[in-house]
């Protein structure tokens, strides 16, 4: 399997984990039927939502995306991480990011990384909203994620 398909079945991953996350809390989740929505993954109780399914880079304590997600990410009315764990078997984390209201966005700063302008989310920035135990989903997104990063959280943060 190439990069591109491994990130699109992380990414489907990590939707189906939300869809039951939030079907678990009495919502009503409608996904998208088109993978290549360009506004939302899937609509939740009336709000749009976009799920962002990423190993953080453990170096900036932050999620990291493109600047040409950047749209998308923005104007849904929830955007959504899933947190690919550092090691197999780890908690599937969920975090929330919710737009400042001084500066009317989610991300924290912008800068370049891996030869891309990227946005960065904050781990300390995000609230978490729900902790998955489930050896079996978190060992398929290590499996699935193509990150170089895996396995290195403690070298960061210790």
């Amino acid at each position: 399997m190439n990069r591109s398909q491994l990130v699109e079945m992380l990414g489907a991953v990590g939707e189906g984990i939300v869809r039951r996350f939030f079907q678990s809390q009495g919502c009503q989740v409608q996904m998208s039927e088109d993978k290549y929505d360009a506004v939302k993954d899937m609509i939740v109780d009336g709000k749009t939502v976009e799920v962002k399914t990423l190993l953080p880079i453990y170096k900036y304590n932050s999620f990291c995306l493109p600047c040409q997600q950047s749209k998308k990410c923005e104007s849904v009315d929830r955007l959504i991480f899933i947190e690919v764990p550092d090691l197999p078997g780890e908690d599937v984390v969920i975090f929330e990011s919710i737009k400042d209201p001084e500066t009317n966005r989610r991300y924290d700063w912008r800068d370049w990384f891996n030869k891309q302008y990227c946005q960065f989310y904050r781990l300390t920035n995000l609230v978490e909203i729900g902790r998955i135990k489930d050896r079996n989903a978190s060992t398929a997104m290590w499996k699935l994620s193509p990150s170089e990063y895996k396995g290195h959280k403690n070298v960061f943060t210790t």
